[in-house]
């Protein structure tokens, strides 16, 4: 599979673009360097809406405008509950 992101939009044809970039300042490289690396990308798309978890929130989202409380954060993925 790859990701939506990589995907040229003029042509379809998947490139190596925007994730070589973004690592050079969104990877855990960077962002944690006395830690383990991964190559991994961060930049915010790591969430989610507690209250979409239960049967009374399906369907809940976040868009543009809506308050936003971290209420748990984790160093990495690796490390959150799943």
């Amino acid at each position: 599979m790859v990701p939506v992101p990589t995907i040229n939009q003029d042509n379809g044809i998947p490139g190596s673009e925007p994730t070589e970039t973004l690592l050079t300042f969104r990877s855990d490289e960077v962002l944690r360097p006395s830690h383990k690396n991964d190559r991994q990308v961060y930049f915010g798309q790591n969430l989610i809406c507690k209250e979409s978890l239960s049967a009374k929130g399906k369907g809940k989202i976040i868009k543009v405008g809506d308050p936003v409380y971290v209420l748990h954060s984790f160093p990495s993925s690796n490390e959150a509950p799943a």
